[in-house]
């Protein structure tokens, strides 16, 4: 058996994309990690049960020769997203001290493994750190790439963390959004709306297990450990994605980058509140921006009962445009060129503020 580099487990999550799942398993063979945990979800229903075979079949043990042990947990039945990859968290951790974990679209640097492991190695014994990730939502950031740094924001599109701290969290039945809240005092704006997510249990709505687990970590203040340039490409924005269905939204195209010394701590250098805005913008205005400003203008018209603040908060971009200006100037030097759907927000925003002067 070839030698492995990789000491820290690797627990891959999926579904029924092998065309994807096959690239992200190719990854993970070029780090050879030593114990492989694998947990696919059981089909919905008839029409979807041979692409569920088909991911299945890519884990023939005699493709997986670099591997000491595999484990598989297959459902016998279909878990849905967020039961999926919770039932799959505790199974990992009831074996492990600390896992990376990947699902079927996120494909990260190969490089990305090694720092993960030694971060979780140096920053085990951390009473502030919560977890690791490969995703740079500013795709560079600090703006010389070097380094990593600590977040508020939690980012799952490639990520590690150590058995307490996810057993924790999975003991705590109750969040606090007061305690949320707080994280976030020096954004009262953001804190709200975070606290608003943590009083409606907008996870369990949504059918997500990461929103309930990003809470946890702001209610606990815990860190998230984040390389200076985005090190993960997300590969499934397409019709077969639980939530992200839009195969031109943006964050799949971002530039993947090793990161300058990457061991190097750096300072966070306002990195939380772009990264958040960064969000809105994807998931409203870069969708519709004309549509966006116009409900904006007429938010108290929109029924909404009990979510003003999640509406406030998805208004920010628009509420504070030189934010949102220096979150698309920095994206735009990121990317080869400006996209359309930027210069349509600038002009969202330019209307957003003549409307509102």
């Amino acid at each position: 058996m070839a030698e492995s580099n990789l000491e820290t487990a690797v627990l891959i999550i999926g579904y029924r994309r092998a065309d994807l799942m096959a690239q992200v398993l190719a990854r993970v063979a070029e780090v050879r990690p030593r114990r492989l945990y694998v947990a696919l979800d059981g089909p919905a229903n008839n029409e979807v049960a041979p692409e569920c075979a088909a991911v299945r079949a890519l884990f023939d043990a005699s493709s997986l020769h670099w591997a000491e042990t595999i484990n598989f947990d297959i459902a016998p039945k279909n878990l849905g997203c967020a039961e999926r990859v919770r039932s799959a968290l505790d199974w990992v951790f009831a074996h492990e001290p600390a896992a990376i974990i990947l699902e079927d679209d996120t494909l990260p640097g190969r490089e990305w493994f090694g720092w993960a492991e030694q971060m979780l190695h140096s920053h085990r014994d951390d009473p502030h750190a919560g977890m690791v990730c490969a995703r740079n939502a500013l795709i560079k950031w600090p703006a010389d790439g070097a380094g990593y740094f600590r977040s508020r924001w939690s980012m799952i599109w490639a990520w590690a963390t150590w058995r307490e701290r996810w057993q924790a969290h999975r003991a705590q039945s109750k969040l606090s959004p007061a305690a949320v809240r707080e994280r976030w005092s020096d954004d009262p704006d953001i804190g709200a709306f975070r606290a608003h997510l943590a009083a409606s249990d907008a996870g369990k709505k949504l059918d997500t297990w990461d929103i309930d687990w990003a809470l946890w970590l702001e209610a606990n203040a815990l860190d998230n450990l984040v390389p200076a340039c985005n090190w993960v490409e997300n590969i499934g924005f397409d019709h077969r994605s639980t939530h992200l269905h839009n195969d031109q939204d943006l964050r799949g195209a971002l530039p993947v980058n090793t990161p300058e010394t990457p061991l190097l701590a750096r300072a966070n250098e306002g990195f939380d509140v772009l990264a958040l805005f960064s969000e809105f913008i994807y998931n409203g205005l870069l969708h519709d921006p004309r549509k966006w400003a116009l409900l904006a203008r007429n938010r108290h018209k929109v029924p909404l009962p009990g979510q003003i603040a999640g509406w406030d908060a998805l208004l920010l971009p628009l509420k504070r445009p030189h934010v949102t200006r220096q979150l698309i100037d920095h994206l735009a030097t990121q990317m080869a060129n400006e996209p359309p759907e930027f210069i349509a927000l600038r002009e969202a925003l330019a209307r957003w503020e003549k409307a509102n002067a």
